[in-house]
This record gives C-alpha cells, sequence and structure tokens, in this order.
C-alpha cells in the first residue's frame, strides 16, 4: 500500500503523513546505482520513493501553472486592477496639489495682513512656518506619489515576465 506524502502549504517542506514531521532526502547505493528516498526525521521511520514524492510535487506546482490560453486575460486583470489603484494616486496627487496651493494662500494673505498692520510680526512669523512646515509634509508625499507612478509605466514588461513564468512553471 503506497502512502503518497503530504505538502504543507507555502512552507517548502514535505511532511510525513503518518506523525507530520518533515521529510529528509537521502541516497542508498544498491548493486545497479543510487537509490533516492525521504524518510521520516521521526521514530516512525516512514520511507517514501523520491520518485512518488517528486510526482506529488509536479501536481502541486501544477495548481499554480497558468493555462495559456487564460495568461492574456490574467494579465489584463492585473493591469486593470493596477491602473485603478494608480487612478487613485493620481486623484490624490491633485488634492496635494490644490492644498499646496491652498497653504501658499495663506501665507499671501498672513502676508498682507502684516503689511496692512492688522497682525504683528510674531503672528506672522507663526503662521508662515505652520503652513511652510505643512507645505513640505505635502512635497514630500507628492514627490513619494511620482515615483510610484513611474513604477506604475514599468508594469508592463515585469507583468509580461511574470505570467510567462507562471504558464511555464511545471
Amino acid at each position: 500500500m503506497v502512502h503518497s506524502p503530504e505538502m504543507l502549504p507555502l512552507r517548502g517542506f514535505i511532511k510525513c503523513s503518518r506523525c507530520s514531521r518533515i521529510l529528509c532526502g537521502s541516497a542508498s547505493k544498491g548493486r545497479s546505482g543510487y537509490y533516492y528516498n525521504y524518510h521520516c526525521s521521526s521514530d516512525c521511520r516512514r520511507g517514501f520513493k523520491a520518485e512518488d514524492v517528486n510526482k506529488v510535487f509536479n501536481e502541486a506546482v501544477k495548481e499554480f501553472t497558468i493555462q495559456e490560453d487564460f495568461a492574456e486575460l490574467f494579465a489584463q486583470v492585473i493591469t486593470d486592477t493596477y491602473k485603478s489603484q494608480n487612478t487613485t494616486q493620481v486623484i490624490s496627487r491633485s488634492e496635494l496639489l490644490k492644498e499646496i496651493n491652498d497653504l501658499n494662500s495663506r501665507i499671501a494673505k498672513a502676508r498682507e495682513l502684516l503689511l496692512n498692520g492688522d497682525i504683528d510680526d510674531a503672528d506672522y512669523k507663526t503662521i508662515k512656518s505652520e503652513n511652510e512646515y505643512k507645505i513640505n509634509v505635502l512635497e514630500a508625499k507628492l514627490a513619494e506619489a511620482a515615483a510610484t507612478k513611474s513604477k506604475a509605466d514599468n508594469i508592463g514588461p515585469i507583468l509580461r515576465r511574470a505570467i510567462r513564468k507562471l504558464t511555464q512553471l511545471d
């Protein structure tokens, strides 16, 4: 009776179907060559032929392989999702620019009030420093958004390579 080993998902280990311990690989020399096996690392002494384990592994890999017929659809879904996320960033970019303009207008109004004598120097300096700090923070966010946009423009070649690899995974 052949018991197939079980795969631990996402961890890269093969475990024993009897005691759930990790299997270790080994080679034994026989009369006509080497024989490759996996054996349990616990006292249960369970063993499996490497050929059987490799078949199970290959079947597991096939589950992650994209069929050639669906590769283009898969790429389109990823591209659309990625672009919709970047559209949100473009909208927030315009909001950041509007906010920076509003803060610059406040500084200009405060300057007008200072020149008219409606506020004193200390009040103007406070207003100016607070708004300049906010402008610096928003400009840093704006630079970050620009860097993200340039990365988004480069998704095509990266995505094509990744999809090609996923179609050839097995």
